[in-house]
C-alpha cells in the first residue's frame, strides 16, 4: 500500500511545507526585524522605563533618531521576565511560531490564559539562529503597572529588553500599531500592483486608441451610407436613364430616317394605292400593299431617279376585290439613302 505522505511530494519536495515557506518568506520581507518595509512604514514607539524614567524612540526594533513617536510602550523589569536563549536550526524558521509554542508550553510556569510571550532573533550563524524567548504573566504585568502608578491605555505596548534587544510582548497594545502597519503595507502593495498593471497596459494604449478611432470611423461610415442611400438610388436610376439615352442616340445615329421616303412615296402613289407596311434597311426599301395596277406602279417607280432598282421578290397576286397584292424591293440611290 502506497504511503499517504508520498501523495504530498512532488520531485522530492513536500508540498505541505510550501505554505509555511511562503509565510516565513513574507514574514522576513514585511514583518522581520531587518525588513526595509517595516523600517519605512512602521510607526515609531517611545519606550519608557517606569523605574528610571528613561525613554528612547524605537522604530522596527532599532533605536531611532526621532525625538517623539505616536506610540508608547513600557519596558518590564528583569525580575518579571522568564527568558530562554534558544539555538535552533535555520530550517525551523519556516514554522518558528509552532516551534516556540512547544517551548512555551514546556517551560511556562503560568496558566495558559495568563501567559504572554514575545521573541526576537538575536543572530544567525552557521545555519543556526539564536532566538531570545520571553515569557511573562499578564497578571504580574498588570500589578506592576498599578504599583508604578502607570495608567496604560488600550494602545500602550509592553516590551522587554534582553541584552539590549527589544522584545514586544504580545497580547497588549501592539495590535493597534500592527494593524496600522498592515494597512500601510496593503496600500503599498496595491500601489505596486496598480503600477505594474499600468506599465503592462502602456503598450496597449496606442492599440486601444486606434481601435476607438476605427470604431468611430465605422460608425461615421454607417451614418454616411444611411444618409446617402437615397442619393445612391437616384444615381443608379440616372445612370440607367443615361445608358438608355445613349442607346437611343446610337440607334438614331445608325438608322435611316424613313420620313423622307414616306414623303417621296406619298407624292408618287395615287389614290388607288395603299401601303400595308414599309421597311427601310440602309439603302433598301421594301413596301407591301395593294393597287389597282401593281405592274404600272412598279414601272412608275422604276423611272424615278432616286430609285436605282425596283423589283418584285414574289409574284403579284390579284385578290377577290379586284386589287393586286404586291411586295416591292427598291434600291435607293446614294443621295436618297443618306
Amino acid at each position: 500500500m502506497a504511503s499517504v505522505d508520498n501523495q504530498w511530494k512532488l520531485f522530492g519536495i513536500d508540498l505541505r511545507g510550501l505554505a509555511n515557506m511562503w509565510r516565513a518568506g513574507w514574514r522576513d520581507i514585511a514583518w522581520g526585524q531587518d525588513s526595509v518595509l517595516r523600517r519605512w512604514l512602521d510607526d515609531a514607539v517611545t519606550l519608557r522605563d517606569p523605574v528610571s524614567g528613561v525613554s528612547r524612540v524605537y522604530q522596527a526594533g532599532r533605536v531611532s533618531r526621532l525625538k517623539s513617536a505616536p506610540c508608547n510602550a513600557y519596558v518590564l523589569p528583569v525580575e518579571l521576565l522568564l527568558v530562554k536563549q534558544l539555538s535552533l536550526p535555520e530550517s525551523v524558521e519556516v514554522d518558528i511560531d509552532s516551534a516556540l509554542g512547544f517551548e512555551v508550553r514546556a517551560n511556562s510556569p503560568f496558566p495558559p490564559e495568563d501567559t504572554c510571550t514575545g521573541w526576537t532573533i538575536i543572530s544567525r550563524d552557521d545555519g543556526r539562529i539564536s532566538v531570545s524567548l520571553v515569557i511573562v504573566s499578564r497578571s504580574a504585568v498588570t500589578n506592576y503597572l498599578r504599583q508604578t502608578n502607570m495608567q496604560p491605555d488600550e494602545a500602550t505596548e509592553i516590551w522587554a529588553l534582553t541584552d539590549s534587544h527589544p522584545v514586544v510582548i504580545g497580547g497588549f497594545g501592539e495590535s493597534a500599531r500592527n494593524q496600522r502597519y498592515e494597512k500601510k503595507l496593503n496600500r503599498l502593495l496595491l500601489g505596486v500592483v496598480y503600477s505594474v498593471l499600468m506599465l503592462a497596459l502602456i503598450p496597449a494604449v496606442p492599440v486601444l486608441a486606434k481601435h476607438q478611432q476605427l470604431q468611430k470611423l465605422e460608425r461615421l461610415q454607417q451614418r454616411v451610407q444611411t444618409d446617402a442611400q437615397e442619393a445612391v438610388q437616384l444615381r443608379a436610376t440616372l445612370a440607367a436613364s443615361n445608358e438608355r439615352a445613349s442607346m437611343i442616340n446610337h440607334l438614331l445615329s445608325t438608322q435611316h430616317d424613313p420620313y423622307k421616303q414616306l414623303q417621296t412615296l406619298t407624292a408618287l402613289l395615287g389614290d388607288d394605292v395603299w401601303l400595308a407596311s414599309m421597311e427601310l434597311r440602309e439603302n433598301r426599301l421594301r413596301i407591301d400593299g395593294r393597287a389597282a395596277n401593281a405592274a404600272g406602279l412598279m414601272q412608275t417607280l422604276s423611272q424615278r431617279p432616286e430609285f436605282v432598282e425596283v423589283r418584285s421578290p414574289s409574284a403579284i397576286r390579284r385578290e377577290r376585290s379586284g386589287e393586286e397584292r404586291f411586295v416591292l424591293d427598291i434600291m435607293l440611290s446614294a443621295e436618297e439613302a443618306l
